[in-house]
């Protein structure tokens, strides 16, 4: 049994897609362009706020008005970026297992602080995690391994004593980095492609883990 698990939050404990994609269509059509559709957008998501808009823009040879879209999203996001996002099934009671065994349970996600914790409220989910880290928390994002690495500090918890669980390559590339073990969820995004081609370890549901 792991001492502490380590979760992404978009993909992994939460459908954010939706308000996501409602956002970005939001700002394309507010500078002219055309909608990108939530399709798209799935494929998109999880490198962080610029990363989606660079795809966003790039994919209507656009890249011209990258700052403005982004802009625009980041206004209409701040205004919607809890009324059609959801938690997975599943998650509460494998979060509620989680505690009940003392597990430590952390949250490390690309999403930008200002929309990170205001989420969690929105959906109940802060008051299961000691330590959440966003984005823009320090120096370096997944999947650089610093925020993982961050938190074993905190805890002086081996690496080994940990799990992390996440939907994409990105959150399994920052796990590799730190030596930490992972775990895949194959209801999310990665960008489109299934992460079970390349990992073996991948449940459908959280409710499927046992320790």
């Amino acid at each position: 049994m792991p001492s502490l698990i380590i979760f992404d939050l978009d993909g992994t404990l939460v459908d954010s897609v939706p308000d996501i994609a409602a956002s970005v269509d939001e700002a394309l059509t507010s500078v002219g362009l055309h909608k990108a559709g939530e399709h798209n957008v799935r494929r998109w998501v999880g490198n962080g706020v610029n990363a989606l808009i660079e795809r966003a823009v790039a994919d209507q040879m656009a890249s011209d008005q990258f700052e403005e879209v982004l802009s625009q999203f980041q206004l209409a996001y701040s205004q919607s970026y809890s009324k059609r996002s959801y938690v997975y099934s599943g998650v509460i009671s494998f979060l509620e297992k989680c505690r009940s065994e003392n597990i430590f349970l952390s949250l490390i996600t690309n999403k930008p602080s200002r929309y990170t914790l205001p989420l969690l409220r929105a959906l109940d989910l802060e008051k299961y995690f000691w330590n959440v880290l966003s984005g823009d928390s320090l120096e370096e994002k997944k999947p650089h391994p610093m925020p993982l690495e961050y938190q074993l500090d905190l805890l002086k918890i081996r690496p080994d004593e940990a799990l992390m669980i996440g939907d994409s390559v990105t959150d399994a590339h920052a796990a590799k980095a730190a030596a930490v073990p992972f775990l895949g969820v194959s209801y999310g995004y990665n960008h489109g492609v299934s992460l079970a081609d390349d990992y073996p370890i991948v449940v459908d549901s959280l409710n499927d883990i046992v320790f």
